[in-house]
């Protein structure tokens, strides 16, 4: 008798299990046509990978599914979502229009019709999101602070544009930032890739459009001269705002999802918005910092700084205001290796009057040259401390003596080259005070200038011009 009930059931089982797998199959067909065209992909003749053809990705199924998106729980439980619908309307009106979805999405490739993971590394977003506790992303689940592969695959097409060693792409102070003893004292940097990593990273952060946010409402304030002088004086929080906040801004790169619209170079010459979501901070008050000239520890009083105020500095100065970024740094901008590299100030301002004070600053005794900045910048250390400095001898030019700006960061004595321009000068505090330690004469007030045609400045330290 049991045999027999086995056997009557039998047909029953095998009846089930035929209805499933037809179930399981016709589920399977529709998933896999849900993200197929009409007509079926071509392998790549060159990899023999599947590539997809743009109506592929953009249909209702997949990326042209409006409702299409992905939730991430970020850095302290909350949820954040990166829409994943593309409009191939808005898409074929933008510049790429006639190119695969897979030319720069160059890890996406087809398997049964459907993609796998892509590559994500996090940055690229100045301080979008949050954090994560590595630069390597195997997926997105602490913040939605990162690029994928297609960021950094401009370079097949664009490859004059693309240097490997490039400052934005490898920040030449990031490059070797570390914590080093210098005579006792801890110096530099200890470079953190998931914090400095949030700004530097691809093409795409300045060139895939994304909205611009600032972190503070209070971020204009720092462009009152008023509040920039005050901070040297008295600290960070000077007049009760946060200023490290208040120079913070944010690249949310998700509301161009939809598009993919690209920033062209005549974007960026028009606007400095990009550039100021990185190149932001402010001077701080005077600080000791140490650096090794030769053998010999060096150490000064000079001006503070908090991360890399170019913007700040733009916009406060008398000249150059109006002047965008790219104005000056876009012929070097994608090639440009270091600080050294980048533009100077006679590939505008070549023609010099006879009687202009640079004539006789660049032939000093000693073959000393001084850099145009030294003397067209004001509001640094000197102006607010009495023992601050302005300029040193760069101890890094070791063929000629060279003057320029001097900041400190992390304790340590830096080049800087700041952006706050003047064409007003007043020699007596930059450079021409008792004290200082580049060897300039000391004025005994601001207006007892001589620039006569044997004038030698760099002279011994102390001694006064009459």
């Amino acid at each position: 008798m049991k045999n027999m009930k086995n056997k009557s059931n039998f047909p029953l089982k095998r009846t089930s299990i035929f209805l499933f797998m037809l179930f399981f199959a016709g589920t399977m067909v529709l998933m896999i046509n849900s993200c197929k065209k009409d007509k079926p992909d071509e392998p790549d003749p060159n990899t023999g990978t599947w590539k997809a053809e743009n109506s592929t990705c953009l249909t209702s199924g997949c990326h042209g599914n409006v409702n299409l998106k992905k939730d991430i729980v970020v850095t302290g439980g909350s949820i954040e979502t990166v829409p994943l619908y593309v409009d191939s309307a808005e898409f074929v009106a933008t510049q790429h229009k006639a190119i695969k979805c897979t030319d720069c999405h160059t890890d996406i490739s087809l398997s049964g019709g459907m993609h796998g993971n892509s590559n994500k590394t996090f940055g690229g977003w100045a301080r979008f999101s949050k954090k994560s506790g590595t630069k390597a992303l195997a997926t997105p689940d602490s913040t939605r602070n990162y690029y994928t592969e297609a960021a950094t695959s401009c370079k097949n097409c664009h490859s004059a544009q693309h240097n490997e060693n490039a400052a934005h792409i490898k920040i030449p102070r990031m490059r070797a930032a570390s914590v080093r003893d210098i005579g006792g004292h801890p110096v530099g940097e200890n470079y953190e890739d998931n914090n400095c990593a949030r700004c530097h990273t691809s093409c795409a952060t300045c060139h895939f459009e994304s909205a611009i946010i600032p972190q503070s409402p209070t971020h204009t304030d720092i462009l009152l001269q008023t509040n920039w002088d005050g901070i040297q004086t008295q600290g960070d929080n000077y007049n009760g705002i946060d200023w490290g906040l208040a120079t913070e801004w944010k690249m949310d790169w998700t509301m161009n999802v939809k598009s993919h619209k690209m920033r062209t170079g005549n974007d960026m010459k028009a606007s400095n918005d990009v550039c100021k979501s990185c190149h932001i901070g402010y001077y701080r008050p005077a600080k000791k910092g140490f650096a090794m000239r030769g053998s010999v520890v060096d150490s000064m009083y000079a001006t503070g700084i908090k991360r890399h105020p170019q913007f700040q500095e733009l916009t406060l100065g008398s000249i150059h205001q109006n002047t965008t970024c790219v104005t000056c740094h876009g012929s070097s901008l994608h090639n440009q290796v270091s600080i050294e590299d980048g533009p100077e100030c006679i590939d505008c301002h070549s023609g010099k009057d006879a009687n202009h004070p640079s004539v006789n600053h660049m032939n000093l005794a000693g073959g000393v040259k001084i850099k145009c900045i030294a003397c067209h910048t004001k509001h640094r250390a000197a102006d607010f401390a009495s023992n601050g400095q302005n300029n040193w001898i760069n101890p890094e030019v070791t063929t000629y003596p060279e003057i320029g700006p001097v900041t400190v960061k992390y304790n340590e004595l830096l080049n800087w080259y700041p952006h706050y321009m003047s064409k007003e000068v007043n020699c007596a505090a930059l450079c021409h005070f008792d004290g200082n330690r580049v060897g300039a004469h000391t004025f005994k007030n601001s207006t007892s200038i001589k620039l006569t045609s044997g004038y030698q400045p760099f002279i011994k330290p102390g001694e006064t011009d009459e």
